[in-house]
């Protein structure tokens, strides 16, 4: 129903009692337009650090 394939990222907010779910790929195609913005690759690297120490919970 969602289209999503293997390796598509996606961001989850939970609204009251909506779960919405939106694909990052635009955010993270900004990555191209800010390539020399200092700021921007500090953030990206924080995120990925974020995304590399998060671990499934068991029951996931």
């Amino acid at each position: 129903m969602l289209k999503l394939r293997e390796g598509d990222a996606v961001k989850i907010v939970v609204e009251g009692q909506t779960l919405r779910v939106a694909r990052l790929e635009a955010f993270l195609n900004l990555r191209g337009v800010l390539a020399g913005d200092e700021a921007f690759d500090q953030a990206i690297e924080e995120l990925e650090r974020g995304w590399a120490a998060w671990t499934l919970p068991v029951f996931a």
